[in-house]
């Protein structure tokens, strides 16, 4: 096991996006969890959008509930705009009700890919966040739908069928 754990740690560092999914997929199948810690790591520090969707890919397969936090950073962060729709899918495998809010501003504020994943998420959890929560997220949801916040002012208006779907949705509760 440990000359195998070696092995994926080689082939993930070698940046070859082949070689980085043979290592992942042995990872999974093996249901190394002790890979977590590094593919963490790796995620965080690679720039290459391939490498990072399938560490993603691989973390939510590996059930890897700590991976949720590092997921939203790289998705919040707008120099990754635009290529975080499997990271996105990724946390729907994953324990992320704690983000309830951070989806609401996904699908007002991202790309209408991320507004479509932030919202399955948004109704995987929608009957578990309490009332404080739904409260929040009807008043931000609101907020977009007037186009008061500046990122959703600049956008093509892509996402309104979303953002009125969840708002049917926290309103209907």
């Amino acid at each position: 096991m440990k000359e195998s754990f070696n092995k994926n740690l080689t082939q993930l560092e070698s940046g070859d996006i082949d070689k980085v999914e043979l290592a992942l997929s042995s990872i999974v199948s093996e249901g190394n969890k002790e890979a977590i810690p590094y593919l963490l790591q790796t995620l965080r520090s690679t720039e290459d959008a391939n490498i990072r969707n399938a560490i993603a890919l691989a973390l939510s397969d590996l059930q890897a509930h700590e991976a949720v936090a590092a997921l939203l950073e790289i998705i919040k962060n707008p120099k990754h705009k635009g290529f975080t729709g499997t990271l996105l899918y990724a946390l729907q495998n994953l324990d992320c009700k704690d983000y309830f809010l951070d989806f609401i501003h996904i699908l007002g504020e991202g790309t209408f890919e991320n507004s479509e994943m932030a919202l399955g998420l948004i109704e995987k959890y929608a009957d578990d966040v309490d009332y404080g929560v739904r409260l929040e997220a009807i008043n931000t949801l609101k907020s977009f739908k007037k186009g008061q916040s500046p990122e959703f002012a600049s956008s093509k208006y892509d996402n309104l069928h979303y953002i009125e779907h969840a708002l049917k949705l926290l309103l209907d509760y």
